[in-house]
């Protein structure tokens, strides 16, 4: 049955994901060639930590190393995955296939979201405990005031055990300590321990309040508990006259929490101050044709062609300027200065110890992986220093910025992040997991997403505000079970949104209003701007425009009609202020032939906006041309204002020192 429920929009929430590169560790398995391709199967530690989404990885490139000396090996195309395993063309080297475990994969960033530790799939395993109990004797005087001690589960699968004891007695009086449960063989007509046993048996079958069974195999009493779960009392039998009972336990009682199989992304990562968003459109084109034959004025046959991920947008104001780093393409990071000393972590996977989420940065990767509990997400570079790692101070958020120095990338791709798309039903707020019917919980995933353009702009009246013009690999939709945004259901528990660790964030010495500003927007009347070597302190508004012309490519041997890959096109950066002027400086470089700090520092462009709580962005240009400037004569005779448009030719300077953890 189809819920009657309809869709809204307050269920509707947009969340992005890192993409970064994943370190798989060294392969378990490669199988048998079939079908022209082979199957990987992933190292048994990335396995228990992560479940990938099937085929999401589809079309990311597996760079292979040797796991002695970190060399580089092959490339190949991921044709498919599963939860473990990378489906790859059968192009591997011989040496690769026949030793897979001296080699280790690396899945390329572009496309590629970072798992997040498994959710809640699958289900707690109990089991019951089993103890067998021989009785060597048939003499019934053997057992007198013997016991048998052990624990019972009491209520239902998991719960605390309690202890019972079955005390034995031969003359009507048990002699021991005491006993739940007393059993009277004073019969002369008991005369082999297998009647023995039966009297028990039947008198743990007559009596209430228990939660275990009995019966008999041969000469052996078995009790079975009726729930399954952790037994914490050890089983014992005392022997009054010499070693007539004997122990033995065939089945421990156990509780196996579930290893959890459910897939997770860190789709709990806050985009920012986001006032308007654009879900990416798919179109799919149709094809119709004749086929040269005669017929009514219909077409004869039709079919599906290739499937275009495009158009989606977001609108920000400015609180951190994170999308910079994706326009631009490049980072470095100065070390927070609160960081705490070296960390050494187990392995590429894990921490020796930690909880909650955290996050590490890798001074030999330059960059910063998220941590949930002890896992890594994604691992560390294999090639990585294990005790060159420091641990990011997220208790004291005001002391604890990070300065990122962005520039340019020069190669045929930017780095690129993954949005995820979830819809929930009124009633399914608290709902993770996508239902197998998709009626409830339905997710979409846009992997491979880049910025095409990025605008920022911002008048004297308010902040300063981004639009990012967005590009994407696919359209992946989320399958059953995949638990939704990192199993968050309060977008303020995302990261970054108020501190790293979201609303839950635990501070030491700030208050609520000190980590206030990390929420506020930067504003243009806190900023400066800097135009032929002085200040300009009467511009009434701004606007910046990287375009970086982004070009969708598909080829042979893509795996799908569904996907593109985006390369880097011709990039410009446009420049516009209006403002009121005191001199002719800008008609002057109008028509001036030379492009402006060429040699003189001086002449740079610089923007500059800061926040009271030490956050700051600074940007540079050199190499830049007035291509136009307008006077116009206003008839009120108040202030002239002037419009008036930059074209640099490259950005010379970018720092961003902000609270934000960009993982990318």
């Amino acid at each position: 049955m189809v819920s009657s429920d309809i869709w809204m929009g307050s269920g509707a929430t947009v969340s992005m994901i890192p993409e970064q590169e994943i370190n798989t560790g060294s392969f378990t398995s490669i199988a048998a060639a079939s079908g022209n391709q082979r199957v990987i199967t992933l190292n048994a530690t990335f396995r228990i930590n992560f479940s990938l989404l099937t085929n999401l990885y589809r079309g990311c490139y597996l760079n292979i190393y040797a796991v002695s000396g970190d060399t580089f090996t092959d490339r190949v195309l991921i044709q498919a995955n599963d939860a473990t395993t990378l489906t790859v063309n059968d192009s591997l080297a011989s040496a690769i296939t026949s030793t897979a475990t001296n080699y280790y994969g690396v899945i390329e960033q572009y496309g590629a979201p970072v798992p997040a530790p498994k959710g809640s799939g699958g289900s707690t395993t109990y089991t019951a405990q089993v103890l067998s109990i021989n009785f060597s004797s048939d003499t019934r005087g053997d057992y007198d005031n013997d016991s048998i001690a052990f624990g019972q589960v009491p209520s239902s699968n998991g719960a605390s055990s309690t202890a019972y004891v079955i005390g034995i007695t031969n003359d009507g009086s048990y002699g021991g300590a005491s006993a739940n449960l007393e059993v009277n063989i004073n019969d002369s007509d008991l005369t082999t321990a297998e009647e023995i046993i039966d009297v028990i048996v039947a008198e743990v079958g007559k009596t209430g309040s228990i939660h275990f069974s009995a019966s008999r195999s041969g000469d052996n009493l078995i009790l079975t508990n009726t729930y399954g779960g952790t037994v914490s009392q050890s089983p014992a039998v005392t022997n009054a006259s010499g070693s007539e009972l004997s122990l033995s336990t065939t089945t421990a009682g156990s509780t196996v929490a579930a290893s959890g199989s459910n897939p997770r992304l860190l789709s709990d990562t806050w985009l920012g101050l986001v006032s308007s968003v654009t879900i990416p459109s798919t179109n799919v084109t149709t094809e119709q044709m004749n086929l040269v034959a005669g017929g009514t004025r219909n077409f004869i046959y039709q079919y599906k062609g290739i499937e275009e991920t495009s158009g989606g947008s977001l609108d920000m104001l400015a609180n951190s300027f994170w999308p910079l780093y994706y326009a631009l393409g490049k980072k470095s990071i100065t070390t927070p200065a609160s960081a705490e000393s070296a960390h050494t972590p187990t392995n590429d996977f894990t921490l020796a110890s930690g909880s909650g989420t955290g996050f590490i940065y890798s001074e030999t990767e330059d960059t910063i992986h998220r941590t949930e509990g002890t896992t890594i997400c994604p691992p560390l570079a294999a090639t990585s220093t294990l005790d060159s790692h420091l641990l990011i101070n997220n208790d004291d958020v005001q002391n604890d910025l990070i300065t990122y120095t962005i520039t340019e990338e020069n190669g045929h791709t930017l780095p690129s992040f993954a949005l995820e798309y979830t819809l929930k039903k009124a009633d399914q707020n608290a709902t993770v997991a996508v239902d197998s019917a998709k009626e409830n919980v339905y997710s979409k995933i846009y992997p491979g997403t880049v910025i095409n353009s990025l605008t920022m702009n911002a008048d004297v009246a308010g902040p300063v505000n981004m639009n990012l013009s967005l590009a994407h690999k696919n359209t992946f939709v989320a399958p059953t079970n995949y638990e939704t945004l990192n199993n968050a259901t309060d977008v303020k528990n995302f990261v970054n949104y108020r501190g790293r660790q979201g609303q839950t964030e635990t501070l030491t010495s700030d208050s609520d209003a000190d980590t206030e500003p990390l929420m506020r927007p930067f504003f243009f009347a806190d900023g400066t701007i800097s135009l032929f070597g002085q200040d300009y302190i009467r511009l009434a508004s701004f606007n910046l425009t990287i375009d970086n012309q982004l070009q969708a490519q598909r080829y042979i041997g893509r795996y799908d009609k569904n996907s593109q890959t985006q390369l880097t096109g011709q990039r410009t950066y446009t420049l516009s202020f209006t403002g009121h002027v005191t001199d002719a400086a800008v008609f002057t470089e109008l028509q001036n032939q030379l492009a402006t700090a060429l040699s003189s520092a001086t002449s740079e462009i610089v923007l500059r906006f800061t926040k009271e709580n030490g956050e700051e962005l600074q940007m540079k240009f050199r190499d830049y041309m007035v291509t136009s400037a307008e006077f116009p004569v206003g008839n009120d005779r108040g202030p002239v204002v002037v419009n008036w448009t930059i074209q640099p030719l490259t950005m010379q300077e970018c720092t961003h020192t902000t609270y934000w953890a960009i993982q990318g």
